[in-house]
């Protein structure tokens, strides 16, 4: 009995949950494919790093900076309404 819990825990106990979309405005593309150059720098000037962080977050202990760049070359429009 206890593996059966674990099988089906978290699966969805209603339709509803799976049919039905989320609320909010639809997206204008669906991303299929993508290429990505990522990189991380050690940041060298402390002062600046510090003020771009908001205040509710505390400085830490080894500054990065990651800077990425991306081009999705494969997507789709989605369907103009929704069923």
């Amino acid at each position: 009995m206890l593996i059966l819990t674990f099988l089906y825990y978290g699966c969805a106990t209603e339709s509803e949950e799976v049919v039905n979309r989320p609320s909010g405005p639809s997206p204008r593309f669906i991303y299929l494919e993508q290429e990505s150059i990522t990189a991380y720098f050690e940041v060298t000037n402390i002062n600046e790093y510090r003020r771009l962080i908001p205040s509710i977050f505390s400085m830490p202990e080894r500054p990065i900076c990651r800077v990425a760049v991306v081009d999705y070359y494969k997507m789709e429009s989605p369907a103009p309404y929704q069923r």
